[in-house]
């Protein structure tokens, strides 16, 4: 009964506390709120796949950044180019054609608000692509000066109390994160990153528990050479040979084909998931670019039972907080060499990859049947070509790799007209394939032992209202883990949203999804089918933007049957005269168990971002404060109070210099 009483006067002052703030005028949503709103539908917040998702946060503001340097001049821009946008119609682009040869050309943007057939929607969806004039690449001058307070910065993050200390932890119960930044002149960026986990020394033998560290160099020369040297990240293709991102099925049901040439810096504290090495990005002649890369890592591994000659499986939780895990930290020695060729012009790229790697000890060879076809060994190679091309208002893409065996995939994606855009995807990836650097679409976390049709679409219902849906089938032929026979699936997630510029945000959304699997309980392949329905609404206040979210769920098992719900509501206040935001949520959840569970994409920190499953019977009370003390330090804290089957309090501090 106290419990209950201390819980709903946290509630209580919560709201009290956001009704004052309210009464303030001049909100404002700050850049950095959208993306981590975009964020949650770019990864599905309905299962709990092993995501850095401090990494996809980095790398969507990358990738915003980089569309907008990818800028057209409104007084050149070609045909071909505007049909490559994929964002007008036939109509729309030949409109525009003809009004600029009849006015010379624009003397300023504003112009293009008097091009036919352009609704406001339209315009505001082409505008960061298109200026007055090129853009050129920023250069220092020869006597320019650098102030070093005006390109450094660093980041102390810490959590006072976080978890309990165990009796088995070799170091304390803190955690604590230090990034550096340095760059002299906008081509050179200089990086390092310390960490411990909770359970950690910090110190290993003179050592860090985690180091990491980058530096990128551009040339001169516009588009010229560009080099990666320390820790970094590459994807090729459509990630069947070489990926170090991951490919998600999203509510942006037609954003399936993945940008053929990625690179950046490792900046996340996950230990996981990059190389550690020099990568160049190289251009030759003829539109052709050499991307080589040499890596030479350590990862955490365990061996197999009575032997220290092969590596039973490599290690990603990252931790070293025990004996056992200390004794596994980095006793895997991985080499890797590749390299690639890619060819590119308007409406056409194409890449040839070749992937090396060595590692000592070996893989072990697999024991169990579902995964006879592991790779195991200490040598493993692939090759693979991919392929982008634009024909009219299609655009066709994949990927055909070969190590051990042969695996595809192929997409194609249009926009019918400016109100419905589709997507088809095909994949076939044998049993046999042993992509162990892949991560490409797929249902399944590795490439293999799957075949699948996936279908997207989003229509433009009205000015204000969009309904996007895919359908996803597939097929696994082979055995997996602890499922004794071969299975097939379908997966269907949509949602009818509703959007008013600087107004109201709602969407109803629904997911299914039926998969066979076996059970100790009966005997065979039967169907699980599992549901789950969210509304969720986001109102601009005067002062803080109020977000509103419901989940149900609900599964079958045979003649088992569960049903649960969650809810929770959050504010974000930011006020353009004072230099800090709050943000603050409080939720409820019931349900019977992990079964149907429930995932909140939680804001913490700045770069800390967390989908933590909730189940059982509980509330929680989330709140993030970030204020700037003068010009060059921010502080930004964290407070979250949970209620239910795992009680915790968590406190998190970041401290943002320069």
């Amino acid at each position: 009964m106290m419990k209950t009483m201390i819980m709903k006067m946290y509630i209580i002052l919560l709201f009290v506390i956001f009704s004052f703030l309210s009464l303030s005028t001049h909100a404002q949503v700050t850049e950095q709120q959208k993306e981590i709103f975009k964020l949650e539908d770019v990864i599905s917040t309905y299962s709990d796949q092993d995501v850095d998702v401090e990494d996809q946060l980095e790398r969507l503001s990358i990738q915003k950044k980089d569309s907008s340097r990818t800028t057209y001049s409104i007084n050149k821009i070609s045909e071909s180019e505007l049909n490559q946008l994929g964002l007008l119609s036939k109509e729309q682009i030949k409109s525009f054609l003809v009004y600029r040869d009849q006015i010379g050309s624009f003397v300023n943007l504003y112009g293009i608000q008097a091009v036919p057939l352009w609704d406001s929607l339209t315009i505001s969806t082409l505008i960061p692509f298109i200026v007055l004039n090129n853009n050129t690449l920023s250069l220092p001058t020869k006597n320019e000066t650098w102030i070093l307070r005006d390109r450094w910065q660093s980041t102390i993050r810490t959590s006072p109390f976080n978890v309990k200390k165990q009796d088995d932890w070799q170091g304390d119960n803190q955690y604590l994160g230090i990034n550096i930044r340095y760059s002299p002149f906008d081509r050179l960026k200089i990086g390092i990153s310390v960490e411990k986990d909770p359970g950690e020394t910090l110190f290993k033998n003179g050592k860090p528990d985690y180091l990491s560290f980058f530096l990128t160099f551009q040339s001169k020369i516009k588009n010229g050479p560009i080099l990666f040297l320390g820790d970094y990240k590459t994807s090729w293709g459509q990630g069947l040979l070489n990926a170090s991102y991951g490919a998600f099925k999203s509510i942006q049901t037609t954003d399936i084909s993945r940008n053929p040439m990625q690179i950046s810096a490792h900046k996340s504290f996950a230990e996981n998931g990059f190389y550690r090495g020099l990568i160049v990005k190289y251009p030759l002649k003829n539109n052709i670019t050499w991307i080589p890369m040499i890596s030479f890592n350590r990862r955490d591994a365990s061996f197999k039972k009575d032997t220290i000659l092969s590596i039973s499986q490599l290690l990603l939780s990252g931790y070293h907080r025990t004996g056992n895990e200390r004794n596994s930290q980095e006793i895997a020695k991985i080499f890797h060499i590749g390299s690639r060729i890619q060819w590119q012009q308007e409406t056409m790229t194409l890449g040839l990859n070749a992937m090396y790697q060595k590692m000592n000890p070996g893989q072990g060879k697999p024991e169990d049947l579902y995964n006879q076809f592991y790779f195991s060994g200490k040598n493993y190679g692939g090759l693979s070509i991919d392929y982008h091309y634009t024909l009219s208002t299609w655009h066709i893409s994949g990927e055909v790799a070969y190590s051990k065996s042969t695996a595809y995939i192929v997409q194609l994606q249009n926009s019918l007209d400016k109100k419905l855009d589709i997507a088809l995807l095909y994949r076939n990836y044998p049993k046999t394939y042993q992509g162990i650097l892949s991560q490409a679409w797929g249902e399944n976390s590795v490439n293999r032992n799957e075949r699948g049709i996936y279908v997207g679409l989003i229509y433009q219902i009205h000015q204000l209202w969009k309904i996007s849906i895919f359908n996803d089938f597939y097929v696994h032929p082979w055995v997996r883990y602890q499922i004794n026979s071969p299975t097939r699936g379908t997966e269907q997630r949509g949602r009818i949203a509703y959007e008013k510029r600087k107004g109201i945000k709602f969407y109803t959304e629904w997911h299914y999804k039926n998969e066979e699997e076996t059970s100790k309980s009966f005997e065979g392949v039967q169907f699980y089918h599992r549901q789950q329905y969210r509304a969720h609404l986001e109102i601009p206040g005067k002062s803080i933007l109020w977000r509103y979210r419901f989940d149900w769920g609900k599964i079958n098992i045979v003649e088992k049957k569960l049903s649960g719900y969650s809810i929770w509501v959050e504010g974000w206040y930011k006020k353009i005269s004072v230099q800090w935001t709050l943000s603050a949520r409080c939720g409820f959840y019931r349900t019977p168990g992990y079964e149907v569970r429930f995932y909140h994409f939680e804001q913490q920190v700045t770069g800390v971002y967390g989908l933590k499953p909730y189940y059982g019977k509980g509330g929680f009370i989330n709140v993030v404060g970030k204020i700037n003390l003068g010009k060059a330090i921010k502080w930004e804290i964290m407070v979250r109070k949970k209620w239910g089957l795992d009680k915790s309090i968590t406190l998190t501090n970041q401290f943002k210099l320069g």
